[in-house]
Parts: structure tokens; sequence; C-alpha cells
């Protein structure tokens, strides 16, 4: 069963008699709806009950009490420590996906459009991602700030909890510092 491997680990504190769906099954229907391109809880939700014998054959959910509402996923999407559910899945990708030796990775940073409100000093999200070719997925990613500057600490971090090897890694200009250059040569 697949939604086991992949989630098992991510600590659940809701309140044992009120559960109804496992915290497994609730994100392996939020990484499935994600992955479909959708959006939104609704959106998701509504790729569940379109693919719901799908997500019972192939991806192996047993879902004792049906799809879990749109409630139940709002609700557990915001409990999540996401610095957890981050630690989770890389080890997911490092475990489970198979990252072509002579592949390319790519290291880039993004600000989240719309993520900021600047007329109250708060500044937009920036992630450093990184992103495999071959496989078509952000393979691990991590926050900095909206300096630019602080991508550096950041991307030396991002490649050792990676541990990526026999990879092509791109990037551009900003990250190629010799401490950075060194780490990938280990």
């Amino acid at each position: 069963m697949v939604e086991g491997i992949l989630f098992e680990q991510v600590e659940d504190s809701r309140q044992d008699w009120k559960v109804k769906h496992s915290i497994s099954e609730i994100l392996m229907v939020v990484m499935c709806g994600v992955s479909a391109g959708e959006r939104s809880i609704y959106g998701i939700r509504e790729f569940a009950r379109l693919k719901e014998q799908w997500l019972r054959d192939v991806i192996g959910l047993k879902l004792p009490n049906g799809l879990p509402s749109y409630d139940t996923v709002r609700r557990v999407l915001g409990m999540l420590d996401p610095k957890q559910f981050q630690s989770v899945f890389i080890r997911w990708i490092e475990e489970e996906l198979d990252i072509p030796v002579g592949s390319y990775v790519s290291l880039d940073g993004k600000s989240l459009r719309g993520s900021g409100l600047k007329e109250v000093g708060i500044d937009p999200l920036h992630l450093l991602h990184a992103y495999s070719h071959e496989l078509g997925v952000v393979i691990g990613q991590m926050e900095c700030s909206s300096e630019k500057t602080n991508e550096i600490p950041i991307a030396e971090r991002l490649i050792q909890i990676l541990k990526i090897k026999g990879v092509i890694i791109t990037a551009d200009a900003m990250l190629c510092q010799k401490e950075i250059v060194k780490r990938l040569q280990r």
C-alpha cells in the first residue's frame, strides 16, 4: 500500500476519538489531487470524488469511512508541521524515487507572487527548490528570506538534505559559490 509508506511517520495531533480518516489517507488524497493539477481544497475534494475508485484500486487507499470532507482536509492541512512534512517527503524522495545517474537537477529560487503584503511590511515568501528534469517533479524545497543573498546558505543545506549523487546540478550564477561547489563534488 502506497499511503503507508509515504505518510505513516507524519504526526497526527487530532483527538483519537474524533478521527474517522487516517492522516495517511488524507495526505495521499491531497498529494494525488495536487499532482493532478488541483490548487484548492475544493478542487482536491472534487478530484477525489471523481477518482475514488482509482484511489482505492491503484493507490491502495481503504477509505473505510468514505472520502474525507472539505473541513477535515482543511483542518488536517492547517495542523501539519511543515518542517516535519518536508522531512518525511524528502525521505520518501530518497527511498522511492530513482533519480537516474547523469540526469539534471536544477536549483532555483522563486518568490511566490501574492504571498507578501508591502503595506504591512510582510515580504513575499521566497523558496529555493531542486527540480528533477528527468522525473518532472520538485524533489525538495526550502524557505529563504526575500533577500536573494540568503539562497546561498539555504542551497548548502538543501544539497546536504537531499543527498543526491551522480547527477548534473544546474544553478544560476549566484549559487556558483566555492562552498556550494565543494559540497557538490563530495
